[in-house]
């Protein structure tokens, strides 16, 4: 009778147990809503048009997740917002010579959590294996026009990033005020992105610009113009370059970390849309046939070779070391046809090895390719 007594309670704890984490991992972080959404982004040309703007930013709060509605969300929102434009769009010169409108129409977060489906699976998911995907949005408008109301531009987008995820990462994914927004965040970067992408690449609408700003004509008003990193952006294929990664250098960490941060930065530089990545096994198969070892390959000489023998505009190579709590990621880029490296970025994470995965390497490349 003792054992059946111990029986039942050992079952009634293994149940409570489980029961507490399933409720841990529903909840994911604190009931409390993001007071802090921040963002940064590389993508703009602040000499395209040489004046300021009276920025405006509309919140729909109908469409916007609950954790973002609180007012000191939307005024994060606001800030970041306005920030990004007067950083990388408007450049410093007379106050308000337009007016610039950004509408957020919608701000989400859903979760499709597919493990319910069967308790047998759920145990895995407690080994931290990505059994759920979150997926967040974004949907938001920019409209400029001059002090008299003229329209120079109107311009729309909308943005959707979904990812699985463990236990143990819901945290990095889910809304929150430590990860400063979490995949929503990402999705609205994205859609901003997008809208200065477009605004730089309307001729007429920059050309309207500059001369509102007193600049007649406009003199190569956009110079440099970096294409968003999305997720539909459908680029012409001749514009592309081939591009081959040679696998990043460990330093600090494991050789299988590195690879796993090296198949990331190959989809990275995928999409950019800029490239034409070759994939791994691709490369180790023509490197084999032409009876070259890709090991130990450093140099700026070898790795023009290794790009010529695979055919390659150009070569990625570089490395990701730790010290302390900080991971360091290096980026080269060279130009097969020339030698000359045409591209090098740093990137400094702080943190776990998995924010060098899912936002190190990402920024990383966005400098690369400036």
């Amino acid at each position: 009778m003792s054992m059946t007594i111990w029986k039942s309670r050992k079952r009634r704890s293994i149940i409570v147990l489980l029961a507490a984490v399933a409720l841990i991992s529903l909840s994911g972080c604190s009931s409390a809503a993001v007071s802090l959404v921040r963002y940064s982004s590389d993508i703009g040309d602040r000499s395209a048009v040489p004046a300021k703007a009276n920025i405006t930013v509309n919140i729909n709060t109908s469409n916007v997740h609950w954790r973002f509605q609180e007012t000191a969300a939307r005024r994060s929102i606001v800030n970041t917002i306005q920030r990004d434009l007067e950083q990388n769009l408007f450049a410093v010169g007379n106050e308000g010579m337009f007016n610039v409108t950004v509408t957020i129409d919608r701000l989400a977060y859903s979760e499709a959590q597919w493990y319910w489906l069967s308790w047998m699976v759920y145990p895995f998911y407690l080994f931290g294996l990505p059994l759920a995907k979150a997926t967040g949005a974004a949907d938001a408008s920019l409209e400029i026009s001059s002090l008299n109301g003229d329209q120079l531009g109107s311009y729309h987008s909308t943005r959707y990033i979904s990812r699985w995820y463990g236990i143990y990462s819901i945290r990095s994914i889910f809304p929150s005020t430590a990860n400063e927004g979490g995949i929503t965040r990402d999705a609205l970067r994205l859609a901003m992105e997008d809208l200065k992408y477009q605004f730089l690449n309307d001729q007429r609408a920059v050309a309207l610009a500059n001369e509102q700003a007193g600049r007649f004509p406009a003199d190569e008003p956009v110079r440099n113009v970096l294409p968003p990193v999305g997720y539909d952006q459908e680029i012409d294929p001749a514009d592309k370059l081939n591009v081959a990664v040679i696998d990043l250098d460990a330093i600090s960490i494991s050789i299988p970390e590195a690879e796993t941060l090296t198949n990331r930065l190959r989809v990275e530089l995928f999409r950019t849309g800029r490239f034409v990545v070759l994939e791994r096994a691709k490369m180790n198969e023509i490197l084999n046939e032409q009876g070259f070892q890709e090991t130990g390959c450093t140099t700026s000489d070898c790795l023009i070779e290794v790009g010529q023998l695979l055919n390659m505009q150009q070569m990625v190579s570089g490395s990701v070391s730790k010290f302390s709590d900080v991971y360091s990621i290096e980026l080269r880029i060279f130009d097969v046809a020339t030698g000359a490296i045409v591209g090098a970025a740093v990137e400094d994470v702080t943190g776990s090895l998995s924010n060098v995965l899912t936002s190190g390497m990402h920024n990383a490349v966005l400098k690369l390719i400036r």
